[in-house]
């Protein structure tokens, strides 16, 4: 081995207009300029140069720390690349107001990406003006066209559209091209969350577009309470206690045999005059429309709710029960 040592209290100087260390065969190691760039070599290949505004470093640089005021990257395609978490920390001193983390294109002319010291993020439009997606962090809000949203998200446009597609390509009849789900937290619920309500959109003829609208909603704490209330078809029929209206609105109680015809089809629970139509006013005494096992049809108050009958044989009876008198048949003697 061979040393060159410098054990006195001053400097070791090496001079020269350039100074290079190598090995013996000519490879460097290190390469100083005058005047210029100083260069540190790996087996013989360049990777660290000094320029006249910082440093060149080619390949890889793994450090624990790094500092930086501007940084530029310059080629056709820039790779960033993290093996481990990579953080970012605007205003790490904690001494400048509203710091911004800045994506910018077209030389600084366009932001492209914000995201403020405060925790707001604005996406911006093809401009570079104006925020599209906004993040508002103090209320947990986001808007989409707006930078002011009132809701948890708000939807601003000349002509705002929502659009939920299915991507399926192959619909069957009954199946699903989406919901909108109303969801609780309760406690008190099954599981400690389940839908209260739904509303969904569902194929009703196979191959198509033919789609219905169902509203369902929950009666209880359990996931079996929730069931379908209402529906409207595709020919805009709009059901109520049924998914199959015949009519422009059918509304089925549960025990109402099925019809055709009609605008408006009444199905009742029973047959009884609490099971038909009741018409109120401010009046404490409503009014009834109903109909018995027998089919017979009934009318009156609702403390005399046969008060007018029609049978099935379209005899009518006013204070009776039982037309038998003709064809009009009035309790009192009166028929005809």
């Amino acid at each position: 081995n061979s040393y060159i040592d410098e054990a006195g209290t001053g400097s070791l100087w090496i001079r020269g207009n350039d100074v290079i260390l190598g090995k013996y065969t000519g490879e460097y190691y290190l390469y100083a300029n005058v005047d210029g760039a100083l260069n540190l070599y790996y087996d013989g290949v360049k990777k660290l140069a000094t320029t006249s505004t910082g440093i060149d470093v080619t390949g890889t640089a793994t450090m624990d720390g790094l500092d930086i005021s501007t940084l530029n990257i310059g080629g056709a395609v820039n790779t960033i690349a993290s093996s481990a978490s990579l953080f970012f920390d605007i205003d790490s001193n904690d001494n400048q107001f509203n710091a911004v983390f800045q994506v910018t294109g077209n030389n600084k002319a366009n932001n492209l990406f914000n995201i403020d010291e405060n925790g707001d993020v604005s996406l911006y439009e093809s401009t570079g003006t104006t925020p599209k997606f906004f993040w508002d962090a103090s209320t947990e809000r986001l808007g989409i066209g707006t930078t002011s949203p009132d809701t948890l998200l708000e939807i601003a446009s000349s002509a705002p559209k929502l659009y939920v597609t299915n991507t399926s390509f192959t619909i069957n009849d009954g199946d699903e091209y989406g919901s909108l789900d109303f969801v609780s937290e309760d406690g008190s619920l099954e599981g400690g969350k389940k839908p209260v309500a739904i509303i969904k959109a569902i194929n009703t003829g196979g191959a198509g577009s033919y789609a219905a609208l169902a509203f369902h909603t929950s009666s209880g704490t359990s996931a079996a309470d929730i069931s379908e209330r209402m529906r409207i078809d595709s020919s805009g029929n709009v059901g109520i206690g049924t998914s199959a209206p015949t009519a422009k609105l059918e509304i089925n109680g549960g025990t109402g045999v099925a019809t055709s015809g009609g605008t408006l089809v009444v199905r009742q629970d029973g047959d009884t005059a609490n099971d038909g139509i009741a018409l109120t006013s401010s009046n404490a005494i409503s009014h009834r429309m109903w109909k018995n096992a027998a089919g017979s049809f009934f009318m009156g108050p609702s403390n005399l709710a046969s008060a007018f009958t029609q049978d099935s044989s379209g005899n009518v009876g006013i204070g009776t029960t039982s037309p038998t008198d003709g064809k009009l048949h009035v309790n009192g003697g009166t028929s005809g």
